[in-house]
């Protein structure tokens, strides 16, 4: 991957083209937005499958199976998530400022929030507090990928790969004895989280960004040119 130095300089040099601040950046920078869209949006649809499943499920071996392959194909996308969201923060704390750049936090946030729940899933003795406990955690879950879409596309409108979105959202701080503030509540991750924001558990879906010149502007205007 470049150097974020090198992505504001092939941002600053086609800025022109789209009449704006936001601009198309090399074919590395586009790859990386695209490498964190397909794992985003491969969460996102992981999440709302365990939380069908979840809803039916008719007795503990279901509960166990369900869990089973959620986990397989979970755990492989956090890391992968974790692994991107650090070269993410840093694109975003030179194009937002220091305070948008959270996408790792909240990537360590989803872990912890992940681990809580393998260790608690399918221990009950009955199915309705299982049922509970899971739709607690896609929830949650729902919640922490939303907000990486939203910065996600908010990265996408700083590096001119997609159009502006009028989504905000929270910011998540890391602190060093490992517990989390997401907007402005506190969590330990030994317990669920407290009144973090959280949507409707099934994500909107994450969109693809585009590169190059011929990629719409901020806006939904072409290219000067084009």
């Amino acid at each position: 991957m470049k150097t974020i130095r090198t992505m504001a300089i092939a941002a600053a040099a086609a800025a022109a083209a789209c009449g704006g601040p936001a601009a198309s950046p090399d074919a590395s920078a586009a790859q990386a937005a695209q490498s964190y869209q397909a794992v985003g949006q491969g969460m996102a649809e992981t999440v709302a499958g365990y939380q069908a499943a979840a809803a039916v499920m008719p007795d503990l071996p279901a509960c166990h199976r369900g869990e089973v392959t959620y986990e397989a194909r979970m755990g492989g996308m956090l890391d992968h998530m974790q692994a991107l969201s650090g070269a993410m923060d840093g694109y975003m704390a030179g194009a937002m400022g220091e305070a948008a750049a959270d996408m790792d936090c909240v990537a360590a946030a989803m872990r912890a929030e992940y681990e809580r729940h393998r260790a608690v899933a399918c221990t009950a003795t009955d199915v309705p507090p299982e049922r509970e406990e899971a739709q607690h955690h896609v929830a949650t879950m729902g919640g922490f990928l939303e907000h990486q879409r939203v910065r996600y596309e908010q990265m996408g409108e700083a590096m001119g790969v997609m159009p502006s979105t009028g989504d905000a959202t929270w910011t998540c701080v890391h602190h060093p004895d490992g517990t989390f503030t997401l907007d402005g509540h506190d969590w330990m991750p030994t317990t669920p989280p407290g009144p973090a924001p959280s949507p409707d558990p099934a994500p909107q879906p994450w969109p693809m960004p585009c590169g190059g010149m011929g990629c719409p502007c901020p806006g939904g205007s072409m290219p000067s040119g084009s």
